[in-house]
């Protein structure tokens, strides 16, 4: 779980609170045992408006890091990239159409990265990754292969499922130097495609 979605939590929890005070307010108010001193609007109904504001502080961070992390201009809404896809005694490959990333082949390349499922790490914070060098976008069919560790591949028995993603990164950029897919979203990469086999 990345720091947004404790954002969030935390900004619900304060808006609940905020609610709970409201209501007692009112209720308080409504009472004809115990009339409250009168006061200003702002002092009465001070929670919702600050509820509001609450509300949209909760896209803060979503909008100060860019969202999703929005896609190169040119790219189509939905790439389906990968034509076949296996491994061999070494190695994870695919062969990926690159023609829908014609459009970037002057400013990125194209990489791939492989995992096994593992739903107690969090995808992009996985350091059992492996990955692929990057290649030049050709606009056509590529294969490309990734090496496997011993230690990876010892964990690929029958029953676990392997994810492949592919990745489009900026030319130049220093991808031996991390270990997760975040640190390559850090890089500037872009996840655009992924497909996933069991062994």
């Amino acid at each position: 779980m990345d720091f947004k979605f404790w954002v969030a939590l935390l900004v619900n929890v304060i808006g609940l609170g905020l609610t709970i005070w409201n209501l007692r307010m009112m209720i308080q108010q409504a009472s004809p045992r115990a009339r409250a001193p009168r006061r200003t609007w702002w002092r009465a109904y001070w929670p919702i408006p600050a509820m509001a504001i609450l509300m949209v502080g909760c896209w803060v961070p979503y909008l100060a890091v860019g969202g999703d992390r929005a896609l190169p201009a040119g790219l189509p809404v939905r790439l389906q990239l990968f034509h076949e896809w296996g491994s061999t005694p070494s190695s994870v490959w695919a062969n990926v159409n690159s023609a829908q990333l014609a459009g970037i082949r002057q400013s990125h390349d194209i990489l791939l990265v492989c995992r096994l499922a593992e739903h107690t790490v969090e995808t992009k914070r996985d350091a059992s990754i492996e990955r692929s060098g990057a290649f030049s976008i050709t606009g056509g069919l590529v294969r490309i292969e990734i090496p496997v560790s011993r230690a990876l591949m010892a964990r690929m028995v029958p029953g676990r499922v392997v994810e492949i993603y592919a990745l489009i990164v900026p030319k130049g950029a220093r991808v031996q130097t991390t270990k997760t897919l975040e640190g390559l979203e850090s890089l500037g990469a872009r996840v655009v495609d992924v497909c996933a086999y069991g062994v």
